[in-house]
Parts: structure tokens; sequence; C-alpha cells
């Protein structure tokens, strides 16, 4: 359990959760777009990223 803690409290994800939040709340805002809408967005970001950053920004924009 603390290993999940380790690699989730670490710098780069931290700011990876936040770039995927802020991703989130400017899709958000934006009339007629969806969490379906941001999450294929970032799917091509994170494609060539590796998986945990990936699902990390992924769950910050939803």
């Amino acid at each position: 359990m603390s290993e999940i803690f380790q690699s989730i409290f670490t710098i780069t994800n931290l700011l990876i959760i936040n770039a995927g939040v802020a991703v989130g709340i400017m899709v958000g805002a934006m009339p007629g777009l969806s969490v379906a809408f941001a999450v294929t967005v970032l799917m091509t970001i994170t494609f060539h990223m590796e998986s945990l950053p990936a699902m990390y920004q992924l769950l910050g924009a939803y």
C-alpha cells in the first residue's frame, strides 16, 4: 500500500495530475463539451506516455 502512495506522490506524477485537472476544467467550462471529449483529447497525448502517468492524467481530467 505504501508503494502505491509513493508512486502517486512524486513531483512528476502530481504535476501530471494537475495538468489533467486543468485540461478537464477548461474542457468542462466550454458549452457542449463533456468528459468523454476531454478524455478523447488527452488520449492522443497520453498514447506515448508510460502507463501510470497516463492513467493519472486521464483520471485528473475525469
